[in-house]
């Protein structure tokens, strides 16, 4: 009966008991480190194509706002967007489809420029709840970019510290 006894308090099946959770505690371990790096990589993503709106409004006199062509100016830099945060990956983990929104202020003659996108993403369920998710468990993220307009100033008669191109400085 000793021997019985001894084969039943053996410790070699312990092991197969804690794995499972081990495991699902690093799994969800790792879900929670993998949201604020997709987060984080969805920001640097907007944050260039902001960076590259912005220089293109800055230098374009047609930006939205300014005449009869506004609103197909507007639908162009919406695609130019589209097309700058292409590299994101297909999935709403990084974007929810249909999401992106761009709002412009100024253009080339304006002293300030700005450029905000944004874009919802979903949120880890648990996750959600401390970052303070939308209902539809989505959060938003965006980016801003600022400049000076291209030709600010120029109509002033504006004192250039080098001669524009093409011109000799004397």
């Amino acid at each position: 009966m000793s021997l019985c006894t001894e084969i039943l308090r053996d410790e070699r099946g312990q092991a197969l008991t804690e794995a499972p959770i081990i495991i699902v505690t690093l799994c969800v371990l790792a879900l929670i480190l993998f949201q604020p790096v997709v987060t984080l990589y969805t920001k640097m993503v907007l944050g260039a194509a902001a960076a590259s709106l912005c220089r293109v409004v800055a230098t374009d006199s047609a930006a939205p706002g300014s005449g009869e062509d506004a609103s197909a100016t507007e639908r162009l830099l919406q695609t130019y967007a589209e097309g700058k945060i292409a590299g994101l990956p297909q999935g709403s983990a990084f974007q929810v489809p249909g999401s992106l929104r761009l709002e412009t202020t100024g253009d080339a003659h304006a002293q300030e420029v700005s450029v905000r996108l944004s874009l919802d993403q979903k949120a880890l369920p648990f996750l959600g709840l401390l970052v303070g998710a939308r209902r539809d468990g989505t959060v938003e993220v965006s980016a801003e970019a600022h400049s000076v307009g291209a030709l600010a100033g120029a109509d002033l008669g504006a004192d250039y510290e080098y001669s524009p191109v093409g011109q000799v400085p004397w």
